[in-house]
């Protein structure tokens, strides 16, 4: 016989919509997702992706992108390529 257990979570209401919004597009529904999560919590033994503090440079470099400044444009991949590996 199934069981079943509820969970019940605090969100903030924008995060929710917006994970419902992303879910629906992946034919999910957000107790499909809960459980996914918490499938891969057991299998894992853990959180099933790194939670860790960027460094300085990481930082630095999201707020370089938030204020669309120190940004690098390429005319084609093969350029960004070769300049990611100079």
């Amino acid at each position: 016989m199934n069981q079943n257990a509820c969970v019940n979570v605090r969100v903030a209401k924008k995060v929710k919509t917006d994970a419902e919004n992303v879910l629906s597009k992946l034919g999910l529904t957000m107790s499909d997702a809960v459980n996914i999560y918490l499938r891969q919590i057991a299998l894992k033994g853990g959180i099933p992706f790194d939670l860790k503090l960027p460094n300085r440079k990481t930082v630095q470099a999201m707020r370089d992108v938030e204020q669309k400044r120190n940004l690098e444009s390429f005319s084609d991949s093969e350029s960004m390529i070769r300049e990611l590996n100079s």
